[in-house]
């Protein structure tokens, strides 16, 4: 009886540290940065700044290189050669499979070489030295992401017990043009980033006790390994909903301390912050609804739309030169990663909305509309007036 071929999947994430290895593997492919910098995730924003800032394609795709090591573009897969396959797999499948090949991993693109061989994840060997939980899981992210395959049912049991917060999981849910893969990474990544703000090791075991229960063995058989690492035989062991009562009374002490010392100006801007942040979520939700629409108006005067939304600061000249209408709304959006005070969001909007108002004709309901939904959005879900006013 003839065996399956293997494929022995890495459990190495990548950092700054591995840029001269990963640059001379996608120098090949240079001359497609932008591609591959969409399909890894980076901002759009991010791409714009190194078409401007670099001459050369192949300078341009180290930076994108050295900014997706660096972890810079939020939102992002966690960097590993799985990711990077993934991202040349559209381009070169041939290459994917290769480099899949040469660094032990597994490329999910590849959907005919998927079918034929068996994926088998590699034990992680417990270390000797006292490794925190934080790095446990870190050194778990890539082989759980590996075998995840219904992000939505999984988003939805982390949240039930406050282990992402429930915009995250509205998010991965919603969001259309990404991979199973980018999902899980997402949801892996939200869960890894603020484990040191609570108990580490109450918030590893209530993340098993989710693992175990998503009905798949390959996530089972993970969350076991990390429960040894842990010092834990099974997750049995775990008193039952221990884990996700301590997890969440640590998140509930942490929310009280903040509430504790509003009168502070840290904890006011915090707050402020925080709710800025709603804000602009609303804010990007409403405009990626109305986008096709916008999409089709743009594109029936795109000269016109480009020269009035560089007037109004909305995007850069470069656009302005090759004018598209996802970068025209993608330049609007990206602009809120910098704003944090609700005038500066308020006024921001205005300055989209009144070149709707300064090119008239069906621009003009058009922008009624979209102020409408803002105002409607915002108020409702978070009893917040937007004051769109002198449009």
């Amino acid at each position: 009886m003839s065996t399956q071929p293997q494929i022995i999947v890495s459990t190495h994430l990548l950092g700054t540290e591995d840029f001269n290895e990963v640059d001379p593997v996608c120098q090949q492919f240079s001359a497609r940065w932008e591609e591959i910098g969409s399909n890894l995730g980076i901002k759009r924003y991010i791409v714009e700044t190194i078409r401007q800032d670099f001459k050369y394609c192949g300078k341009k795709m180290s930076e994108l290189i050295a900014v997706w090591l660096r972890r810079e573009s939020d939102g992002q897969p966690l960097p590993s050669w799985r990711a990077l396959c993934d991202a040349i797999a559209s381009i070169d499948r041939t290459s994917a499979e290769r480099i899949a090949s040469q660094h032990q991993c597994y490329c999910s693109q590849c959907k005919e070489v998927a079918q034929k061989r068996q994926v088998v994840v590699r034990p992680v060997v417990v270390p000797s030295r006292k490794v925190s939980p934080h790095d446990i899981l870190k050194s778990h992210i890539p082989a759980i992401i590996e075998v995840i395959v219904d992000t939505e049912k999984l988003a939805n049991n982390l949240a039930a017990v406050d282990l992402i917060p429930h915009s995250v999981k509205d998010n991965v849910s919603t969001t259309l043009g990404i991979s199973l893969y980018q999902r899980a990474s997402r949801l892996m990544n939200e869960v890894h980033r603020p484990m040191k703000l609570y108990d580490e090791s109450q918030t590893l075991q209530s993340l098993c006790r989710v693992l175990k229960r998503q009905g798949n063995p390959a996530l089972a058989r993970i969350a076991d390994t990390i429960l040894r690492e842990l010092g834990i035989d099974t997750c049995e062991n775990i008193p039952p909903n221990s884990a996700e009562d301590k997890s969440q009374e640590m998140r509930s002490q942490q929310q009280k301390i903040v509430t504790e010392e509003t009168d502070t100006p840290d904890s006011k801007n915090e707050s402020e912050g925080s709710t800025s942040s709603k804000v602009i979520q609303c804010i990007v939700f409403v405009i990626n609804e109305k986008k096709p629409a916008l999409s089709r108006l743009f594109d029936s005067t795109m000269e016109t739309v480009a020269e009035e939304m560089l007037q109004a600061r909305v995007i850069t000249g470069s656009i302005e030169r090759n004018p598209t209408s996802d970068a025209i709304i993608n330049s609007f959006l990206s602009a809120f990663e910098f704003m944090d005070e609700l005038e500066d969001i308020e006024n921001h909007c205005v300055k989209f909305l009144s070149v709707f108002y300064k090119i008239g004709g069906p621009f003009v309901p058009a922008g009624d509309m979209i102020k409408r939904r803002l105002q409607k959005k915002i108020k409702s879900e978070l009893g917040i007036e937007l004051k769109l006013v002198n449009i």
